[in-house]
């Protein structure tokens, strides 16, 4: 029998190894079970106390924008109002320009008008002065005809070419004091080059 119990001591012996094995492992795996839901709950604590600091700056925002309330219905308000000002400025503004453009559009006709009106009267001139320079014998008048057309001429166009074309001619007539063939077929020549030109 001693070896009956001998026997089984050692299997209890065994078992008992085993069984202490087994309570290391469970006591090892709960272990860490235990440090996991420590380090989870670690981590929960923290983020819940990150978000509840979240919801105080939140609850902070929203009341100091409650407070901006009345103010933003103020701007509204100056905002209408500036609005229908800057209507009223547009409207105004409007009506002087049409107003300006009205009388720009009659001054620039009139402009025109005179304009077109003086260019008419130095062709007329020019044309006066090609009929009847074959009867003009007196230089003093032709150079006053001359000079007439000249400031005309002045006038219309605030200067041009054609000035010292007639100044050279003015010139050459002084020298000569005479009316030459030659230098009637230059200004005659010369006029329709101008009455073209002008």
């Amino acid at each position: 029998m001693t070896e009956k119990n001998s026997t089984s001591n050692e299997k209890i012996e065994h078992q008992l190894q085993d069984f202490n094995e087994k309570i290391d492992k469970l006591a090892s795996i709960l272990e860490r079970f235990g440090m996991d839901i420590i380090t989870k709950l670690g981590n929960m604590s923290f983020n819940l106390k990150k978000l509840s600091d979240t919801v105080k700056e939140l609850d902070k925002a929203i009341l100091d924008i409650k407070s901006l309330a009345p103010k933003l219905n103020n701007i509204i308000e100056n905002q209408n109002s500036l609005e229908r000002e800057i209507h009223l400025l547009r409207s105004l503004t409007y009506r002087h320009i049409n107003k300006e453009s009205i009388v720009d559009l009659n001054t620039k006709n009139n402009e025109k008008i005179e304009k077109e009106n003086k260019k008419t009267l130095i062709s007329n001139h020019i044309c006066d002065l090609e009929r009847k320079i074959d009867n003009i014998s007196d230089y003093k008048i032709l150079i006053k005809d001359l000079n007439n057309l000249q400031e005309e001429i002045f006038e219309y166009t605030g200067g041009n070419k054609i000035l010292y074309e007639i100044s050279q001619i003015i010139k050459k007539i002084k020298n000569e004091r005479i009316i030459t063939v030659p230098i009637k077929d230059i200004i005659i020549a010369k006029l329709s080059y101008w009455n073209k030109k002008i």
